[in-house]
């Protein structure tokens, strides 16, 4: 995930979709050329109401702000079942709870990133929490294996 989101950043694919949880108005995009000129004809029209001047996007940006999103909804997912794993196990219900509010603040700063059209704390945010969360990991991983589970 945090691949996919370097690829976001330097790709300039963070606001392809402006709008959260859906993207461009779908559950999942199309990524046809129709749609990239509908997409990018908006744009153009916010650009007048906004403080923000949003360039055109391709089709490539969009299929990897998608995969960025919903690749981030899977690794949610994963992780509440791991913290949940972990929580069954006595030593472990601190670091349990910590990895469910950390990757919810995740989730929660994703949007807020769309949202406030990057706004750079809120995007450091989520980036440094991305970073967290895989140190945590990380720890969690290392912790687990000298115990031999």
């Amino acid at each position: 995930q945090l691949i996919i989101g370097a690829i976001v950043r330097h790709t300039e694919s963070a606001l392809v979709a402006l709008d959260f949880p859906k993207m461009n108005d779908k559950w999942i995009p199309s990524f046809s050329n129709k749609t990239i000129s509908i997409i990018n004809e908006n744009r153009f029209i916010y650009n007048f109401d906004s403080i923000i001047d949003l360039e055109p996007i391709t089709s490539n940006q969009l299929f990897i702000h998608f995969l960025h999103r919903y690749w981030g909804y899977t690794v949610f997912l994963v992780i509440l079942y791991f913290a949940y794993q972990l929580y069954k196990k006595n030593n472990y219900k601190f670091i349990s709870i910590i990895l469910c509010l950390l990757i919810s603040i995740q989730i929660g700063l994703g949007a807020l990133t769309v949202l406030s059209l990057k706004h750079f704390i809120i995007t450091s945010l989520h980036v440094s929490n991305g970073a967290a969360i895989l140190g945590l990991l990380v720890f969690t991983s290392t912790q687990l294996h000298k115990t031999k589970i």
